[in-house]
């Protein structure tokens, strides 16, 4: 007998296969990181359409087979409609999702990264956030996640500047950082976390 699971979740990344499926690798409240197949998914007339559709937090329901988890059905909750609608802030947060689908490996609840997802892409789908707001929350996203993830950085490696705006990223709310932090050293900082990123990737980061 199949077990149903429900859970809000929102998409990190989809696959096609064969005519009308897709592979969802999706993001959970309640389970980390899943992959989750929809079947005839692309179809016009799907039913699971609508729910599963990137920048949108989704309640789904999933039945878990022998072998794979299959949507059995998906139903939008929250959209984040000004990040779908401005492709800077769409550029930042695909960049965001991107780096936590390629950390993220196995299947493990963490509702501290949950809520760091959803306050960092409700802040990018909030108009009164400017665009350098937006790039110090991408910056706040990326190095509070991977410190979750084992990978906190060694603060006093960076430079004096960097340093400074990681050190409160670190240690400040999201909130805190946007209105009193400084975007002026944003641009290095990122340049950093690519690094960081690409080390973590590599196995140099352990």
């Amino acid at each position: 007998m199949s077990v149903h699971y429900r859970t809000h979740a929102f998409v990190l990344a989809y696959t096609d296969y064969e005519e009308a499926d897709r592979a969802y690798t999706v993001y959970t409240k309640e389970f980390g990181k899943l992959q989750v197949w929809a079947v005839s998914v692309r179809k016009i007339t799907s039913k699971l359409r609508g729910g599963l559709m990137p920048f949108c937090i989704s309640d789904i329901e999933f039945v878990q087979g022998r072998s794979k988890k299959t949507a059995t059905e998906a139903v939008p909750v929250r959209w984040f409609s000004r990040i779908r609608e401005d492709e800077a802030r769409m550029r930042i947060a695909s960049r965001m999702l991107r780096q936590a689908n390629s950390i993220v490996k196995g299947e493990e609840a963490d509702p501290v990264s949950w809520s760091l997802f959803f306050s960092c892409l409700a802040a990018l789908d909030e108009e009164q956030v400017s665009l350098p707001q937006c790039l110090l929350a991408e910056q706040y996203f990326f190095w509070n996640f991977v410190s979750r993830q084992g990978y906190q950085p060694r603060i006093s490696e960076f430079p004096r500047e960097s340093a400074q705006l990681l050190e409160w990223m670190c240690g400040q709310d999201l909130m805190w950082v946007l209105n009193h932090a400084d975007a002026a050293h944003v641009a290095q900082l990122r340049s950093q976390s690519d690094h960081y990123l690409y080390d973590i990737l590599e196995g140099v980061r352990i």
